[in-house]
């Protein structure tokens, strides 16, 4: 009996057509970051930074200060949720005030705000880094319109 290449061709193409839907879609998908996640207001409680980011550790960083001419910030966050913050008034002092205490994270799991200490207490935690807010949870800009950011120390 002869084989006819003939009949092939289509068992070829039908197998070729049977891929898995699923494997498809996930080869699609754009990984959305937390910070995207966060200001496109798409809830998932799957990835924020409370749950998915190593965010523990040394930050530090140079914000804006209302009676001095900037405020070196020098934060560290620790794993049972306390803090331990240095500020420095530059232009005024080199004294180190320290506070030091606990920090709570907002419902959704972006936000963290230091307890018992006055603005500016509240930043937004993105990898390797925090973002300085304001007292109504915005981010502070400089005259550029860039966020003020506290770097993560290796």
């Amino acid at each position: 009996m002869k084989f006819d290449l003939i009949y092939l061709i289509p068992v070829l193409f039908f197998l070729g057509a049977c891929g898995s839907p699923e494997t498809e879609t996930e080869e699609q998908e754009e990984e959305i970051s937390i910070e995207q996640n966060y200001e496109e207001d798409v809830p998932d409680p799957a990835h924020t930074a409370r749950n998915a980011l190593d965010y523990y550790g040394a930050y530090e960083g140079i914000v804006p200060c209302e009676d001095c001419d900037n405020m070196l910030m020098r934060i560290n966050l620790f794993e049972d949720d306390t803090y331990r913050l240095r500020r420095t008034f530059l232009g005024v002092s080199d004294d180190v005030h320290e506070d030091t205490g606990d920090f709570v994270w907002d419902d959704a799991g972006f936000k963290i705000t230091f307890e018992n200490i006055d603005p500016p207490n509240q930043f937004f935690v993105a990898e390797y880094s925090l973002i300085l807010l304001d007292k109504d949870g915005e981010r502070v800009k400089d005259e550029n319109g860039e966020p003020y950011y506290l770097a993560r120390r290796r």
